[in-house]
């Protein structure tokens, strides 16, 4: 017993003397998943002098997106059409075509495109378990969705689906793009939740 726990005390002092980040029992170094801080300073930057109505948001209120973050499928599944979403913002906005190499860019747009495939990177949630949901999103309407004290997470994940879906329909208009950079602003607080990994072990570089 003495030298099973001297072994423990050794792998322990080991771990410690490991600089960096969080350690996880095995000793594997651990980063926070996504930099959301990163994320709200890139999107406020974006969102300068851009000035929008807020009587058609794409994004949910905070209080109706709040019950999708406390189902992991649910959330994930959201998040995924999220970043799908984003990601046409930002390729308009650099004006990318698909000869175009994002490498070649710079600028906070480019930063937000980064951002945008490590979240997607950080959702639990593989793509192939939402098909049954986004299928139900492409049936409903915003309006066929039940009364708004009665929806559950499910009915509020369809809607924000959906208000995606329309938004993607009429994203070539300035007005729905200029709408998207400002509400990007909030988007850090809708990520915390069931459906993202809060941390990632760290890769070691390549030799």
């Amino acid at each position: 017993m003495p030298g099973i726990l001297i072994l423990l005390l050794l792998a322990a002092m080991a771990c410690g003397e490991m600089s960096g980040s969080v350690h996880t029992a095995s000793c594997v170094p651990e980063a926070p998943c996504l930099d959301t801080d990163a994320l709200h300073a890139r999107a406020v930057s974006a969102a300068k002098g851009i000035t929008v109505s807020h009587d058609k948001n794409i994004l949910l209120k905070r209080s109706s997106f709040d019950k999708i973050t406390k189902k992991e499928r649910l959330h994930g599944c959201v998040l995924l059409k999220i970043c799908d979403f984003y990601q046409a913002v930002f390729s308009l906005k650099l004006n990318l075509s698909e000869q175009d190499h994002i490498s070649d860019r710079q600028g906070v747009f480019v930063d937000l495109v980064g951002l945008m495939q490590r979240l997607r990177r950080c959702v639990r949630v593989k793509e192939h378990k939402c098909r049954h949901l986004y299928a139900q999103a492409e049936q409903k309407s915003l309006t066929e969705t039940t009364n708004e004290k009665r929806r559950g997470a499910k009915d509020w994940a369809i809607i924000q689906i959906t208000k995606l879906q329309r938004a993607t329909e009429e994203l070539m208009e300035s007005e729905t793009q200029d709408r998207a950079v400002d509400e990007l602003q909030a988007l850090h607080s809708y990520i915390p939740g069931k459906g993202v990994r809060r941390r990632m072990p760290i890769k070691a570089p390549n030799k």
